[in-house]
């Protein structure tokens, strides 16, 4: 697979929509990411050039456009291009401070946004009256012309990807237009395909920019007769984890495992088949006989891995620094305190030492999409009942999060799935992977042995869910009775009969949907109601007794799939007094309000400060010229009006002072009157710029930034004097309402 890239220079304004509108105040928004920076979507990409392709075939021109882009329905023509997001020149480095200085309003999202574009206001006209129509006042937020983009192009045709090369560079070379308002002058592009250069012989050097801060591309080394394989994946685009109640338009927020297991045997059909000959079918073995376990995988944050928390915590209401827990209740506590308490449902966390909470939620995000109709006389996307043309959202797994799980087997089988997965740090998981979605960067972290089956004498216990469970019962049937559960449980423990009885046993149970799809057979699963995750079981014996237990501990069914992992806690009977509230600690990021922005930094840092001291200085004109002491009238109008062409005909603000002088400056009382309204006006700009640019470092924590005096000056007194312009217009705009 040879990687290529798009190189897309915009030639005028652009408005690529994903449909969705972020803000009030703006009715089509462009798509950009949460740092604020714009993207063009893969997708949007992938539909141009296929058209393109189309158009080319139509002409009679030799075009595999079902080979190259995909053919809906059918899984013989999986694309052999492979497209991502298009991303602004340098945006790795820029995305690097963003994150550097997350805590500085400077580099909030909206001013990061507000920097690459603008905002284009229109009405349309009543063609019978010639005014505009009402409510027909639009706002369309367009990215600067003359930006350029970049997308990773990847090319899998084998000795046909020479082909598919030169159809793609016939494809960019029509392909000149693209979003919203293309008859309107917006949308107009160049888009060549340019060659990146091939990776070099160590493996983990991968040829796409890698953030170090975020995680590091490098494998741990393997570790002989280890058990176990911890590995996280970092989510360089967002994953797509369909679920069964909403399809592709409601994503889990977390990955099966497998997803994984089909990536190890994809990678291992990949290689060399001489030298991995069986391999596959021993995996398959594996599977079957539920020798080799791979888990699901949860967000993780330093190295920890935050699983459900367990459905016998309960938040209470209106305090998001307290949680109950119900294995040790105290009922005086909330009842005196009229605690209203609430489950914790699809929240992940773990417990420290002192039994504080440390929770985190995954980040969830929709895209909207939308298909063209078939007619290409029709410019546009439209609902339509065939489902020739439709809109459609899909939710994914925000990129940007690291998830966290493990493989567990016997030694030669995780010496196998090492070699497999060592070989590269880049692979593509989970739906729609030929653009958009699916880029994970994979990382094996450490190597673990699998705990020998320990025997403890126990009186109190509870299990864990950590993943879902799906319980037979004895006639062979899916089941939901917790008696089945329960049953598997003291099997697996190896409770006997006589220490069966009489035991109680507490039941915080939770329940959910699952599925899957079986690509060998090309067949949905089937979709069964399961134990959900977080499912907890107390159970009290009558007296101490031994149970066997390893960790990990798998129940039930699709055990290889992590399906039915398990923990088991054992409760000591130590004293332990019942709890009331205890802490919960909210992880979120931590922010630096008063770091500092060196100017000096990047070139981006000084074109964003530039930027932002230009709406800074422009805002604190107008409010100054609301609130201005020169008294406003009709004999200053003519004044504003010609300092403001001299602001358009002078670069300097003292070349502004000489021509009012010039202009004003004979011995007329007239003159003279209007000398001093000009003079005014200059003395009060030359006066608030004094301060304005310590204001504007001491607000968004910026050194170094010394702009030169005369432009701020200029640019001050322009502003000023468009207020004023404004305000003096006001009273003539009353007059004639009142006289409609």
């Amino acid at each position: 697979m040879s990687k290529y890239r798009f190189k897309i220079e915009l030639l005028s304004d652009l408005c690529v929509s994903d449909g969705g509108v972020y803000n009030s105040s703006v009715d089509i928004d462009v798509c950009y990411d949460s740092w604020g920076f714009p993207y063009i979507p893969a997708k949007r990409i992938r539909g141009c050039l296929r058209e393109c392709g189309i158009e080319l075939s139509d002409w009679g021109m030799d075009i595999p456009w079902k080979s190259m882009f995909g053919h809906a329905g059918s899984a013989e023509h999986q694309a052999a291009v492979r497209i991502g997001d298009a991303c602004l020149q340098n945006y790795e480095q820029m995305k690097a401070l963003a994150m550097e200085h997350k805590g500085s309003s400077l580099f909030h999202a909206q001013n990061i946004l507000r920097h690459f574009s603008y905002l284009r206001v229109q009405t349309s006209l009543n063609y019978e009256t010639g005014v505009a129509d009402d409510t027909s006042l639009r706002a369309m937020r367009v990215v600067n012309k003359g930006c350029v983009f970049y997308a990773e192009v990847q090319i899998r045709g084998g000795e046909r990807e020479e082909t598919f090369k030169n159809v793609l560079e016939k494809c960019c070379a029509i392909l000149t237009e693209m979003g919203i308002a293309r008859t309107r002058g917006l949308g107009q592009i160049r888009v060549t395909l340019e060659t990146m250069e091939k990776p070099g012989p160590n493996p983990n050097n991968d040829s796409e920019n890698e953030d170090s801060k975020i995680l590091s591309p490098s494998h741990v080394p393997y570790k002989e007769g280890a058990t176990i394989l911890d590995y996280e994946l970092y989510l360089e685009e967002p994953v797509i984890c369909k679920s069964v109640s909403g399809g592709e338009s409601r994503s889990l927020d977390y990955i099966e495992g497998s997803k994984l297991l089909g990536l190890v045997i994809g990678e291992d059909k990949k290689q060399d088949k001489k030298q991995n000959e069986g391999q596959i079918e021993d995996f398959l073995s594996m599977m079957d006989k539920a020798e080799l376990f791979c888990s699901f995988f949860f967000q993780a944050e330093d190295g920890i891995r935050y699983t459900e928390i367990p459905s016998v915590i309960y938040a209470v209401k209106n305090d998001s620094a307290h949680y109950v827990n119900k294995l040790y209740p105290d009922p005086d506590c909330v009842r005196e305190k009229h605690l209203q308490l609430n489950m914790m449902k699809h929240c992940y966390g773990y417990m420290d030492e002192n039994d504080k909470l440390h929770k985190k939620s995954v980040k969830i995000e929709e895209r909207y999409h939308h298909r063209r109709p078939e007619d290409k006389g029709i410019g546009r996307a439209r609902e339509e009942q065939s489902g020739d043309s439709q809109f459609y959202q899909m939710s994914s797994i925000e990129a940007g999060q690291t998830m966290q799980g493990y493989f567990c087997g016997s030694a030669d089988q995780i010496k196998k799935i090492y070699n497999i997965l060592s070989q590269k740090a880049i692979y593509y998981i989970g739906y729609s992977r030929s653009s958009e979605y699916g880029k994970i960067r994979l990382r094996i972290t450490g190597f673990r042995n699998k705990e020998d089956s320990r025997t403890e004498s126990v009186k109190n216990f509870y299990v864990k869910l950590e993943a879902p469970a799906i319980i037979y019962n004895d006639r062979a049937f899916y089941s939901t009775d917790t008696e089945d559960l329960i049953r598997e449980i003291i099997e697996v423990l190896g409770i006997t009969e006589q220490a069966e009885k009489g035991a109680e046993v507490q039941r915080f149970v939770r329940y959910t949907t699952v599925g899957g799809y079986n690509t060998q057979w090309d067949r949905p699963k089937p979709i069964v109601t399961a134990f959900d995750k977080g499912t907890v079981l107390k159970f009290s014996l009558k007296k101490e007794t031994k149970i066997t237990f390893s960790s990990p501990l798998f129940l039930g069914e699709r055990v290889t799939e992590g399906f039915g992992e398990a923990t088991v806690h054992i409760i000591h009977d130590n004293g332990r007094k019942p709890k009331g509230l205890s802490d919960i600690y909210m992880d979120k990021r931590q922010t630096d309000s008063d770091s500092c922005v060196n100017f000096e930094e990047a070139q981006f840092v000084k074109d964003l400060c530039k930027d932002m001291f230009n709406t800074f200085v422009r805002y604190k004109a107008v409010e100054s010229a609301q609130s201005n002491s020169i008294k406003i009238n009709l004999e200053i109008r003519p004044i504003v009006s010609n300092m403001l062409q001299m602001c358009r005909e002078n670069d300097k603000f003292t070349s502004i002072q000489g021509n009012c002088t010039k202009r004003y400056g004979k011995s007329a009382e007239t003159k003279q009157k209007k000398l001093n309204y000009a003079n005014k006006i200059l003395e009060t700009v030359k006066e608030e710029t004094k301060s304005i640019v310590d204001s504007f470092c001491a607000k968004y924590h910026v050194i170094n930034f010394n702009p030169d005096e005369d432009e701020v000056q200029k640019m001050y007194l322009e502003s000023y004097l468009t207020q004023l312009k404004y305000i003096l217009r006001q009273p003539e705009q009353e007059n004639k309402e009142g006289n409609h």
